[in-house]
């Protein structure tokens, strides 16, 4: 395969797997919390998917992953393009599959890496993800111009970082200030509180108090959402433990 088909399959696939759609933002909307908007390529909303049948998009995710892990394999030369490189790294990142990102990081040339900007905007995601700091995750991703490769990728990571903390904090909290879970889950505050008053939990305007609900209809979402993540206050979040830079 030439690098130029090479660079094109694996972009490529992403809109094939996605069908006809991008992902918007999930933002509190109705009365689901973080739902998915979906768009056609038109513009057009198509309408809500909660965020319990998301998992409808991971498998075209898997599979676009193990087209770009097999693009790597049979690059010319063990050296991928820059595109299959950046849609591998942040496919990892959504996956949670922070060695095989760790790993992918060192093995890209060094030269592919200072010529492209994108790739370190990706691994800086990988970092703040690596040291549970969620304000730090949503900021990040929001602070990249991404490629339309990778942007649906970088939504898609949001969301699941989004939902891997409502998981965490119904689980490890029984109240908690409402400025740290705006932050938390990367939302306005008036916006996180009206999605999670609308899933029966309870908020004091007065002391800026959220009092959680214990899961119920999220349990069958909590294993999957919270693997690989701690259960840390909000002081903790941000560790020491570092991953490389180069």
């Amino acid at each position: 395969m030439t690098q130029r088909n090479q660079r094109g399959a694996c972009a490529g696939a992403l809109g094939g797997a996605l069908g006809f759609y991008v992902i918007a933002g999930a933002t509190p909307l109705g009365t689901e919390w973080g739902p998915v908007l979906l768009r056609r390529r038109d513009g057009e909303p198509t309408g809500k998917m909660p965020v319990a049948v998301m998992a409808e998009s991971s498998f075209s995710f898997r599979k676009l992953l193990d087209q770009c892990e097999n693009q790597e394999l049979e690059a010319p030369g063990g050296i991928a393009t820059p595109a299959v490189y950046g849609q591998l790294l942040a496919l990892y990142l959504l996956h949670n599959d922070m060695n095989n990102a760790r790993y992918l990081w060192k093995r890209i040339p060094p030269a592919i890496k200072s010529a492209n900007s994108e790739l370190g905007g990706i691994w800086s995601v990988g970092q703040r993800i690596w040291q549970r700091d969620f304000p730090g995750i949503y900021s990040t991703i929001n602070a990249h111009q991404w490629s339309e490769a990778v942007q649906p990728i970088m939504e898609a990571l949001r969301d699941a970082t989004r939902r891997r903390a409502f998981a965490l904090v119904s689980q490890a909290y029984t109240s908690i200030i409402a400025d740290d879970f705006a932050a938390f889950v990367g939302l306005p505050v008036e916006e996180a509180v009206k999605g999670i008053l609308e899933q029966g939990w309870q908020a004091d305007s007065t002391t800026r108090m959220v009092m959680p609900k214990k899961p119920g209809r999220w349990s069958s979402l909590n294993s999957e959402a919270t693997a690989g993540f701690q259960v840390l206050p909000m002081n903790n979040l941000i560790q020491s433990s570092t991953m490389p830079t180069a």
